[in-house]
């Protein structure tokens, strides 16, 4: 959904968006990445990381299956952003330029990190939560005419291409792959 954010998904959770079916098939699987719109729209990492893991709980909570929650992935549109919007970064040059990608490895250390601390959803929820990072292909080579993520795969610097899903989609299927056999 264009422009998806964390409260948007959670109304929709609240009000009806898992069937019934869904709820008691112990083989659901929901894989979820949530989040990005929040930081592209200002929102702070600590707001953004507590919406996605709201998400998670919730799908948790309402269903008997699994979550696979993807790591943000990377995006280059900083310079489009409003000026409000915490992106700026210092490079190892010493110039600082407008970017997402600190912001993005920061919110999915967090995120990762929360899942499993003593009292995070991983550690309630035993084999119910997977954390998987997916991004790496789509970070462009800082000599990639100064392009944070590949063109290839993000013409828009946000949004995966053909080439990128299919790359998503072999990421996650080697994680689902697993998580089927761990049953």
């Amino acid at each position: 959904i264009s422009g998806d954010q964390t409260q948007h998904l959670l109304w929709r959770l609240t009000h009806g968006e898992l069937s019934r079916e869904m709820m008691h098939d112990p083989g659901l699987v929901s894989v979820v990445l949530i989040g990005t719109n929040n930081l592209g729209r200002g929102h702070s990492i600590d707001e953004t990381v507590t919406g996605i893991l709201k998400v998670v709980r919730m799908m948790l909570e309402q269903t008997h299956g699994r979550v696979l929650l993807n790591a943000l992935l990377p995006r280059g549109d900083a310079q489009k952003r409003p000026r409000g919007t915490s992106v700026v970064t210092e490079r190892p040059n010493g110039r600082t330029t407008r970017s997402f990608i600190p912001v993005l490895q920061n919110a999915n250390r967090l995120i990762n990190e929360s899942l499993w601390t003593e009292r995070g959803l991983g550690s309630m929820h035993p084999g119910r939560v997977r954390f998987v990072d997916c991004s790496a292909p789509y970070v462009a080579n800082l000599s990639d005419l100064g392009a944070e993520v590949r063109l290839d795969l993000m013409t828009d610097q946000l949004h995966p291409n053909a080439a990128g899903h299919a790359l998503w989609a072999q990421c996650l299927t080697k994680v689902l792959q697993r998580m089927q056999i761990q049953g």
